[in-house]
């Protein structure tokens, strides 16, 4: 469990409601407002809310997925949002919630979308690297998910497609932790096109830089 989450963090009913709907605003700005009601849709928000993180050391296999899935899913998330001012998506359990997410909210179709992308990825990693992701290194890992957000061969417009669903639960996973949703730094949608001045008025969170939010 997040030694730092209070119980009310881990009570839905106690979530305030402005707190929702700044949830919803980063979620609709990160991801967009229709994945946005896809994650939020039915229960999903209330099962969010209640899952307990694990911040212990080490990566177990999950309900969905098996311990190297769940490796390769802690990865792409550390690399999805990385560590700033505030810790990684990977630090704050986003691997975890996600196989706790897709288990309870998402059909089996969903469930195996996400499992074929990563069986995916790891057979790119050990085609051209000749060893698993996890294993890969940063520069590696990156040249990857590159070219998988934007479809390149040997992915596709479906691999693109599943790895954007994948993103969205990972934006959705960090910003209902604690650290998420109280404390992170702000993050410009990329591609999102190019602004080289953005306003700024004092006491707000400074804007950070990431990868494929």
């Amino acid at each position: 469990m997040d030694a730092n989450r209070t119980k009310n963090n881990n009570n839905p009913a106690a979530f305030h409601v402005a707190s929702r709907r700044a949830l919803f605003k980063r979620l609709a700005g990160a991801v967009g407002a229709a994945y946005t009601s896809r994650l939020i849709s039915g229960a999903g928000l209330t099962i969010a809310l209640g899952y307990s993180r694990q911040l212990q050391a080490g990566i177990n296999a999950g309900k969905l997925f098996d311990l190297k899935e769940m490796t390769t899913l802690a990865r792409i998330c550390e690399l999805v949002i990385p560590a700033t001012a505030t810790p990684s998506a990977a630090d704050v359990d986003v691997h975890g919630f996600i196989d706790n997410q897709l288990q309870h909210c998402f059909a089996i179709e969903q469930q195996q979308q996400i499992q074929a992308l990563l069986a995916q990825i790891n057979e790119y990693a050990n085609r051209n690297y000749q060893i698993d992701f996890y294993d890969c290194t940063e520069q590696q890992k990156l040249a990857l998910l590159n070219a998988l957000d934007v479809g390149k061969q040997p992915f596709n417009a479906a691999s693109k497609d599943s790895f954007r669903f994948l993103k969205s639960l990972i934006v959705f996973g960090f910003f209902t932790s604690e650290v998420g949703a109280t404390k992170a730094l702000r993050y410009q949608a990329i591609p999102g096109g190019f602004k080289g001045s953005i306003p700024y008025r004092q006491g707000e969170a400074s804007w950070a830089p990431t990868l494929w939010i």
